[in-house]
Parts: structure tokens; sequence; C-alpha cells
């Protein structure tokens, strides 16, 4: 026969996992039924916009309440600013150079990003 402390805490574990069982389906109706907004983004076809491409891929706008539909991918930087401007995206990757004259020349807001590599010595 099993002690009735035995008995008590295999209660609250069975009702602590039923609680987070319950959380964790609310949790996912309530992200489900959240409208995604959509945002066009672009992207250079270099190393850098790859985890642009990475992230829609493996479904992480939509984790973040995002909805990118398929990456436009421009020859160079002065066809994407000018495309920027005209309203075709939203977001992206540029190179330097592009961005600096983008946010100059058509006053697009800019946000940087830095990817420093380091040879170990």
């Amino acid at each position: 026969m099993e002690s009735n402390n035995s008995m008590t805490s295999r209660r609250a574990v069975l009702a602590g996992a039923g609680g987070l069982l319950l959380a964790g389906a609310t949790r996912a109706r309530a992200q489900s039924a959240k409208k995604l907004t959509k945002m066009n983004v672009m992207s250079l076809p270099t190393h850098a916009g790859f985890p642009l491409w990475a992230a829609r891929e493996l479904g992480y706008f939509k984790e973040e309440g995002l909805d990118v539909p398929p990456i436009t991918y421009f020859p160079s930087g002065p066809a994407a600013v000018s495309s920027g401007y005209a309203g075709a995206w939203d977001g992206g990757y540029l190179g330097g150079p592009p961005t600096i004259s983008a946010g100059v020349k058509y006053g697009l807001l800019v946000a940087g990003f830095a990817n420093v590599q380091v040879d170990p010595i």
C-alpha cells in the first residue's frame, strides 16, 4: 500500500503536468489566431543574405508574427535602393555603401548590424 505522501506528490505532479498542457494549448490557440503582419523582404544574392532565407524557410518569421513572401533578390545595391524607395520592400540586406546612400538620398530608415569575422591566431 502506498503512503499518503506518495499519493499527494503524484497528484501534485499530475496536476502540474495538466496545467502545463492547458497553458501550452491556450498559447498555441492564441498564436494561431494572431494575425500575421505582411513584410516584403529583399536581399542581394550573397552569403550575407542567407540568414534571411533561412529564417523564412525555417518559419522563424511566422513565429514572430510576420508573413514574409518569397524573398526578392536584386543584382546590385542601386537597383535594390530604388526599388525600396518605390515601396517594393520593407526590409532586407544591403551592403554598406548602398545602405548609406539610401538613407541620405531617399531618407529610408537605416538600421545596421555588423558581421565581423576574425581569423584565429
